[in-house]
């Protein structure tokens, strides 16, 4: 389609290439291919478990790194909290508020209402409690005598709208997540608690980066001054960065027809283009070793051990992994190698990467397999770790097979999967294992040079979802996923982790879980 004058400047203005408009415009249309997994990963097909003397070692293999200032620890946290409170807020929406007694005889067929009481029956067990007493209190009333006589619209109003504690609009980077003896900590706080622990260098040097939104910028860095001033040593050296997500990265967003749609004022509607935006804001970040972790998954102090221990260890498999592919790499482009090396080149590929070499490149010569060798091991590499799956939304670690015919392991989302087909349903229903988006990224080359990540992600992948704008329904699409599409084409490898190091929160009620709670 041809675009205005207008619509031109208004691309040019958020850096969106017109190009890429049409591209997306063509998506819509064709539809995003569904990806077809092949099997689940399990432990020995894909996944790997480590034992006490190995992660013994790879702790110290990463504490050598460490020391040299290689580590980054990335989150993306620019979302809102507003998911986690959808069901209080409904319910305080609602025309009709009930009493509490009412809410009782509802709740048995309503689960909004049912979690609503879970939250105010169990609110001392909440961070937030102290804040809302504080209002209640300058409200001239009590917490508690408002909620044992059944008052509760005041308490949701306290908590969720901006008289109060505005929970439903702030990032949940800075909403409080645990209770400690005198005080709280936010999620972010809780991050750089936990990074203070495994990034932390020999000079005392703690580099974390964060995805945040430009609005809460400034009180999410206020926050962290304040947390390293009263919570940290002295002697540590803060390198604390912020981005948010480049406006060049927002997709177009579209009608039921699938044709651009306009605001009020006829201008084009943008969106954000998902967690897969991020890609650009991993490239810029200019890292070596990085580990990225969602803003949510943070449990109490008293359970940090067991997480620092496995960031450790999954550190030191990639650096133990990288010293062989640098090793091998360097010998490839610059000697001559025997027919015994690359013979170990691709059985290291075959074992320690998972992959399987198309059977024209295992019988080929030299002269086939070695550029195929390079470009197999010359990528990025991530170490993504993976939990038994619980039930927890979301996707989970597959095989997949690439355009070449080779089987690849893969994160893969199930929006992404088609499971109306009752094959791809039965592989989806046997994963044993859950994607908690735990990962360590090697994102420089084996001479140091960081790699262009745009080459190794899959652009036909991303998704469409059905959103809502200004009271109409719309088509988004969502980029390639940062720990999916976006490293498609990386070199993977997956590690079982303990349940109790992954801890999401989505829902406020999830903060009732043991791993949030200040004792069992």
């Amino acid at each position: 389609m041809e675009f205005s004058s207008t619509d031109l400047q208004q691309m040019a203005a958020c850096g969106i290439a017109v190009e890429a408009v049409k591209e997306q415009l063509q998506r819509f249309q064709q539809g995003v291919p569904p990806i077809r997994i092949e099997r689940p990963c399990t432990i020995d097909d894909g996944i790997r478990q480590l034992d006490t003397p190995e992660i013994h070692r790879l702790r110290q293999r990463f504490q050598t790194a460490l020391n040299r200032g290689r580590v980054t620890k990335m989150v993306p946290a620019s979302g809102a909290a507003t998911r986690m409170f959808q069901a209080l807020l409904t319910v305080l929406e609602r025309n009709d508020l009930p009493e509490v007694n009412d809410l009782r005889q509802q709740a048995h067929i309503n689960q909004q209402v049912r979690d609503t009481l879970t939250f105010l029956e169990n609110l001392e067990q909440f961070p937030f409690q102290t804040k809302l007493a504080r209002l209640a209190q300058a409200r001239g009333t009590d917490l508690k005598t408002e909620l044992a006589a059944g008052v509760y619209r005041e308490v949701l109003q306290d908590l969720l709208t901006t008289r109060g504690m505005d929970c439903v609009r702030l990032p949940k980077a800075v909403l409080p997540f645990h209770s400690y003896k005198d005080y709280t900590r936010t999620a972010v706080e809780e991050h750089l608690q936990e990074a203070q622990q495994y990034a932390c260098d020999r000079e005392g040097r703690l580099r974390l980066h964060l995805t945040i939104s430009d609005e809460s910028r400034a009180a999410v860095e206020g926050l962290l001054a304040r947390a390293a001033a009263s919570q940290l040593p002295a002697s540590l050296v803060l390198e604390i960065t912020c981005s948010d997500q480049h406006t060049s990265t927002d997709t177009i967003a579209v009608d039921s027809d699938n044709y651009p749609l306009r605001d009020d004022q006829g201008r084009l509607v943008f969106r954000p283009g998902g967690h897969g935006a991020l890609l650009e804001n991993l490239q810029e970040l200019g890292g070596d070793v990085i580990f990225v972790k969602n803003i949510d998954n943070v449990a109490h102090d008293r359970h940090l051990a067991l997480t620092v221990e496995y960031k450790q260890a999954l550190g030191g498999l990639l650096l133990e992994l990288q010293d062989q592919l640098f090793a091998w790499l360097q010998e490839m482009t610059t000697t001559a190698i025997s027919p015994d090396s690359l013979g170990e080149m691709l059985l290291f590929v075959q074992q320690e990467l998972g992959l399987q070499p198309p059977g024209d490149v295992l019988e080929a010569t030299a002269a086939v397999q070695l550029p195929w060798m390079i470009a197999r091991l010359n990528r990025p590499l991530r170490i993504c770790g993976v939990v038994r799956n619980e039930g927890e939304p979301g996707g989970g670690p597959f095989w997949v097979r690439d355009d070449a015919g080779m089987e690849t392991k893969q994160l893969v989302e199930l929006g992404q999967v088609d499971v109306s087909d009752p094959d791809q349903q039965e592989l989806v229903n046997g994963a044993t294992h859950f994607s908690p988006v735990d990962l360590v990224c090697g994102v420089r080359d084996f001479r140091g040079d960081p790699f262009d990540l745009h080459q190794f992600r899959d652009p036909a992948s991303g998704m469409i979802s059905e959103k809502s704008y200004q009271g109409r329904q719309l088509k988004a699409l969502e980029l390639p996923g940062l720990w999916n599409g976006g490293m498609a084409y990386w070199n993977t490898v997956f590690v079982e982790v303990p349940p109790l190091t992954f801890n999401p929160v989505k829902s406020v009620l999830d903060l009732l879980r043991p791993p949030h709670q200040p004792q069992d």
